[in-house]
């Protein structure tokens, strides 16, 4: 696989984002793919009467030499400074499964995502923490589904890969990303399954405008997040 792809902006990541398509070459992997998001959990950490997020989460331990896994639990946590309405405390999530682990589509982006970031020098070694977000935001009738309700954000997590999975019946969902002085940088919507963001946290804000339903009925944007600690 050809992992370096020509990129967005001149210099590589100066501005700390690169966009690129990546697919499975067979039509049924991306279908058995997609079917992991259907059996995810409500996020009971989110506030009100309608929970319009669900998700798995995995913090693992990957040895991308000799491709081990270890599997660290599903804890999360993210300092105060980074998340004012998550942040502080240690949200415990359901854990992914170990057969979504396995499975050739997710190793094929996590690897994609491990090779962008080395060969841009920023990562070093062979084995590195990884935490895994399998993340869906719902919309129906006129609940909006809120993609970032933490607003205008970093992660505190030096790079991270957000992948398109699913977006079924949508408007909004815009990605805005803007420099450390919050300036715009760029404004990008992941339409397409395996479309991917690639993020240099410390040197970006980013967020995500809400989603709402195109149609009466159910709406919903499936993406897979790997961050690297």
């Amino acid at each position: 696989m050809e992992y370096a792809a020509k990129l967005k902006t001149p210099g590589g990541l100066q501005h700390g984002y690169f966009f690129t398509k990546i697919k499975p070459k067979l039509p049924t992997a991306q279908e058995a793919h997609q079917a992991y998001w259907n059996h995810l959990s409500i996020d009971n950490y989110i506030e009100g009467d309608y929970k319009f997020r669900q998700r798995k989460y995995a913090r693992l331990e990957i040895n991308f030499e000799s491709q081990e896994i270890a599997n660290l639990g599903s804890t999360y946590f993210q300092e105060e400074e980074f998340n004012e309405l998550f942040g502080g405390q240690h949200r415990v999530f359901s854990p992914v499964d170990s057969d979504f682990l396995k499975d050739p589509f997710f190793l094929k982006l996590l690897n994609f995502d491990y090779h962008f970031f080395k060969e841009h020098k920023l990562l070093t070694g062979v084995k590195h923490y990884v935490g895994i977000h399998q993340i869906r935001t719902t919309t129906i009738s006129k609940r909006l589904g809120e993609v970032t309700p933490e607003g205008i954000h970093k992660d505190g997590h030096p790079f991270f890969g957000i992948h398109l999975i699913n977006r079924v019946n949508i408007n909004g969902g815009v990605t805005t990303l803007y420099d450390n002085n919050r300036n715009l940088l760029d404004q990008i919507t992941l339409n397409s399954f395996g479309d991917t963001l690639l993020v240099e946290d410390d040197k970006l804000f980013h967020g995500v405008s809400p989603i709402g339903s195109i149609s009466d009925g159910l709406g919903f944007r499936d993406v897979l997040i790997i961050e690297f600690y």
